[in-house]
């Protein structure tokens, strides 16, 4: 039989909470939430879906090339776009 717990985390840091609060507003989920998703990860129970998980860690280079910057790098890749024949046969 499964019953749930509350847990009262006391003398959190403001900075820590605002972060986690964030992240769980960037999941779509309450703090409570995503602290138990966390702890469910970190001992690998539970049935947690990863497409709800967004991650943010990138977001700062969004945006950031130029045009000069994407063609470049779509010239310097066209190679990978060439299939060789002979590896399929």
């Amino acid at each position: 039989m499964s019953s749930d717990t509350d847990i009262i985390i006391r003398n959190m840091d403001r900075d820590l909470f605002e972060r986690i609060k964030y992240e769980a507003e960037c999941q779509g989920t309450d703090v409570a939430g995503y602290i138990t998703n966390l702890v469910k990860k970190i001992f690998g129970v539970g049935n947690i879906s990863e497409k709800n998980i967004v991650h943010h860690d990138l977001d700062y280079l969004g945006g950031t090339w130029s045009n000069r910057d994407s063609e470049s790098f779509t010239k310097n890749i066209s190679d990978f776009e060439t299939i060789d024949e002979y590896l399929w046969k």
